[in-house]
């Protein structure tokens, strides 16, 4: 299994039919109407080089993701990365895969100066399975954030 870090637009075309099926298995909306709408706005990230794909790849094809904003803190000094997808073909769980991406995402988030990285996962969906993960890398439960759609 290869891990790479991807700031080629063109990777999200191969990252969106997985945000499809973490969507479905989640009970989520689609992430976008359509996967040129991703697909742009993804790339419209990559450009300024505030996004980033870490990707799993067996045999030329995508099995796990995730996917990362840079941006600086607000009321601190310094930068920090936030997880904004992170999802591994059900059929590669149990193989490193996720902690492969996870530490990739950490050492990406170092190389352009990060001080901290935030992760985090839908509260009804694998979430004790989650918390023990990220628990098990040195992460703690940091605040509880609520959504509403407008």
């Amino acid at each position: 299994m290869k891990i790479r870090t991807s700031y080629c637009p063109a990777d999200a075309e191969r990252v969106y039919p997985l945000l499809v099926e973490f969507g479905r298995a989640a009970r989520l909306a689609e992430p976008f109407s359509t996967q040129e709408e991703f697909c742009a706005q993804w790339e419209s990230l990559v450009k300024l080089r505030t996004a980033c794909t870490i990707l799993a790849e067996e045999d030329e094809k995508v099995v796990g993701c995730l996917g990362m904003l840079f941006s600086p803190r607000v009321y601190w000094a310094g930068h920090m990365a936030a997880e904004t997808f992170f999802w591994v073909k059900p059929s590669c769980r149990g193989s490193l895969t996720a902690a492969r991406l996870l530490r990739e995402f950490e050492t990406e988030a170092r190389r352009r100066g990060c001080e901290v990285v935030h992760v985090g996962h839908k509260s009804h969906f694998r979430a004790e399975e989650m918390e023990r993960f990220y628990k098990k890398f040195g992460y703690r439960s940091l605040e509880v954030m609520y959504q509403k759609d407008l």
